[in-house]
């Protein structure tokens, strides 16, 4: 039988055939992302331009508002101004940037020398497991002027997966550098919801709301037991947790008010009632205010406005079973006001008591 020589491989052709492929493909990439040049910002990026501006015009003096997208929809800074008798700018981001934004934004003024009389941390319930997301680190810490390495390196990625992926045969780009890849759909979507956020936020004050939702249909389902939980922290069995970046960034944000002598209070936002009368939500939102509680160290780091968690049926929510619908904004956000103008002054005669508490009817739930 005759012997078949095994197969060789030669090295120097191997080697051109890669650097073709490569020149090649660099090729190709440069050609497909060099036109059009990124012509739109993701929304969050949008928002946090329009905060800057709001805290680069601060004159000193005002109640800063820190938090995430609860206080955006929940809250009309011009109400609860008026309510406490003081300017009153309210800063919310997303809770994608969980206490990381509430950081930034109170740097930025501070190094500008426009010192709050106070600032009032205003987050969900849920925020509190959330994980660290690097790509939001990176637009926040962009968005307000701190470059870092890791700035700069993100921001090559984010510009070049701006570009707009109109066409299929186009590479795959790196959102943020977390390798999603656009497809004409998702970019569309993501075009569409930045183009709407443009129109929207200076008229707004905040990001445009979603979609509108059937709140009484949710409630009938709920009480039917038919309603997915809808609460997402990290443990599956629903157990209270706090991300160690959130508390470091917490920290953070406490030990910089101390610094320049800022009273800090802390809040958490209503969200629906039937989503917190869920046994295993219950327990959570407990823990997280007795945590909360114990990390204020008696009230010398930050006070708590209230200690019982507020809930609202469906006919004052809006898009979002944390965000209030427009109707309820202003009397919440008086509503607000009123409870830090009491914890302030010290004397606070009738504080929310119980476990679940009403802000619109400024009255105690009781579980059934």
């Amino acid at each position: 039988m005759k012997a078949v020589p095994p197969k060789t491989v030669n090295p120097k052709a191997l080697a051109t055939t890669w650097v073709v492929a490569l020149v090649v493909l660099v090729a190709f990439e440069v050609f497909a992302r060099a036109k059009p040049k990124p012509v739109w910002e993701r929304e969050e990026e949008q928002l946090v331009a329009h905060q800057v501006a709001k805290v680069d015009a601060l004159k000193g003096g005002e109640v800063l508002l820190l938090g995430d997208s609860t206080l955006g929809n929940d809250v009309d800074a011009r109400a609860f101004a008026a309510a406490l008798g003081r300017p009153a700018v309210n800063l919310a981001l997303v809770a994608s940037f969980t206490t990381i934004g509430d950081y930034h934004l109170l740097e930025r003024a501070l190094e500008r020398g426009a010192k709050p009389s106070a600032v009032v941390l205003f987050h969900t319930v849920d925020l509190w497991p959330r994980p660290f997301d690097d790509g939001f680190y990176a637009v926040v810490q962009r968005g307000t002027g701190q470059k870092g390495l890791e700035s700069v390196s993100r921001g090559l990625a984010y510009e070049l997966a701006l570009a707009r992926q109109a066409r299929a045969w186009r590479l795959s780009v790196f959102e943020e550098g977390r390798g999603l890849a656009w497809t004409p759909h998702v970019v569309e979507h993501e075009v569409a919801k930045a183009e709407r956020a443009a129109r929207a936020l200076p008229e707004r004050d905040y990001i445009p709301v979603g979609i509108t939702i059937d709140w009484a249909q949710r409630e009938a389902a709920a009480a039917a037991g038919k309603l997915p939980n809808l609460f997402a922290p990290t443990d599956p069995r629903g157990r209270f947790s706090v991300d160690r970046h959130v508390d470091l960034w917490l920290d953070a944000t406490l030990d910089l008010a101390a610094k320049h002598g800022v009273p800090v209070y802390v809040a958490i936002a209503p969200t629906w009632t039937a989503k917190v009368l869920r046994l295993e939500n219950r327990a959570f939102a407990r823990e997280l205010m007795q945590w909360l509680d114990a990390k204020s160290e008696q009230g010398t780091r930050f006070r708590l406005l209230w200690t019982p968690t507020l809930v609202v049926d469906g006919a004052q929510l809006g898009d979002k079973a944390e965000h209030l619908g427009a109707g309820a904004m202003e009397p919440f956000s008086r509503w607000f006001a009123a409870r830090l103008a009491a914890v302030e002054s010290g004397n606070d005669p009738s504080p929310p008591r119980g476990e679940l508490w009403d802000p619109i009817a400024d009255a105690p739930v009781a579980p059934p």
